[in-house]
């Protein structure tokens, strides 16, 4: 396992009583991993990838979610979730607040 994949799973699972079944990507075992695009310009220089992630990355530099072994994002895009509707939904809820009265303090 590259030093960096291990950095990013430091042990979480022992103390947990979770060792049999997570900590690492081998088969039976359950896995969400995250897939970060580290040549894009604001993550330059990755001569320290840690570094690069916590100080310069966003959600921008994901390229990949997996959960439990599930696409939930991939190529940069969310998948199974229709974003038109939820931006109508958010848009109705905004609406819906905002034409509530504020009340007296």
């Amino acid at each position: 396992m590259p030093a960096s994949m291990a950095a990013s799973t430091p042990l979480g699972e022992v103390p947990t009583g979770l060792a049999d079944r997570t900590g690492s990507i081998t088969v039976g075992k359950a896995a969400d991993l995250i897939l970060i695009q580290i040549d894009d310009a604001n993550m330059l220089p990755t001569n320290d990838i840690a570094a690069s992630i916590v100080g310069a990355g966003h959600s921008g530099n994901v390229d990949t979610v997996l959960v439990a072994g599930v696409r939930r994002k991939y190529q940069v895009q969310l998948v199974g979730v229709d974003v038109d509707a939820l931006r109508e939904k958010a848009r109705t809820s905004r609406t819906r607040l905002f034409a509530q009265p504020v009340a007296d303090s």
